[in-house]
């Protein structure tokens, strides 16, 4: 006996892959939806019957079943995924200008997090340089950051990343999901394991990621998605996107 339910998903790319096949196998879009469902029901029952081990098999087989990047071996001289983006993020997506500073900000927090009136000051700051290059975006990252709490000031060295383009051809840089890692973690856990980690267990979906700043022993990644998967907080958002790297700390 069938059962009616409802499935909706924010991935714009997923529900296009779904109308191609149903258009290619001449039959309906709910058709196609119940045929993946059962694909994924076995997979399901594995994870449900191993329930001490849930999450380990859940992460292995879905990677290993529907994430798969196929990529190709290092003996091959074939460009992967990550070496082609990060080359169209060096050519067409950001300037070759490192625009250097020395900062000082009020800073009335009780920790090193940046506060909404440094934040404002940054902005302010920087303005200038964005509109001086007409770029649609500007990375501001911390070099190196003090804090004074005694005469509540924040000092530093920094540097600013100016962004000419946020997009190239059919793909975007999703500059709201940005994250920075240690090194060590991208080596020993690979770029989905520590995702995972920064992002409370949630995965980002996304074409690949690539590292585009290096400082602290930690790489600044940035996710490369299909255009018409950006982000809202990323088409909306603010020009400038704050990096400390000392923190961990991204905000837009």
């Amino acid at each position: 006996m069938s059962q009616r339910i409802t499935y909706s998903t924010p991935n714009n790319t997923t529900v296009e892959t779904l109308r191609k096949y149903s258009r290619l196998k001449k039959c309906s879009l709910s058709a196609v939806i119940s045929l993946a469902t059962d694909a994924v029901a076995p997979v399901l029952e594995k994870i449900i019957s191993h329930h001490d081990e849930a999450n380990e098999i859940e992460n292995n087989l879905f990677q290993a079943c529907f994430f798969s990047k196929n990529r190709p071996l290092r003996s091959i001289p074939v460009r992967s995924q990550e070496e082609y983006y990060l080359a169209i993020w060096n050519t067409y997506i950001k300037y070759n200008i490192d625009n250097l500073d020395h900062n000082l900000y009020k800073h009335n927090l009780p920790n090193r997090r940046i506060g909404d009136n440094e934040k404002k000051k940054i902005i302010e700051n920087q303005e200038g340089i964005i509109d001086k290059y007409n770029a649609k975006k500007g990375i501001f990252i911390y070099l190196d950051r003090r804090i004074n709490y005694a005469h509540k000031l924040s000092a530093g060295y920094s540097n600013l990343i100016l962004i000419k383009e946020t997009s190239y051809e059919d793909v975007s840089f999703d500059f709201s999901k940005m994250i920075i890692a240690p090194i060590l973690d991208l080596i020993t856990l690979g770029i989905d394991e520590t995702v995972r980690r920064k992002n409370d267990n949630k995965t980002v979906q996304c074409i690949c990621w690539i590292p585009v700043y290096y400082i602290n022993n930690k790489a600044l990644m940035i996710p490369v998605v299909h255009e018409d998967d950006v982000s809202a907080s990323t088409k909306n958002g603010g020009k400038i996107i704050i990096v400390e790297p000392f923190k961990d700390e991204v905000k837009m």
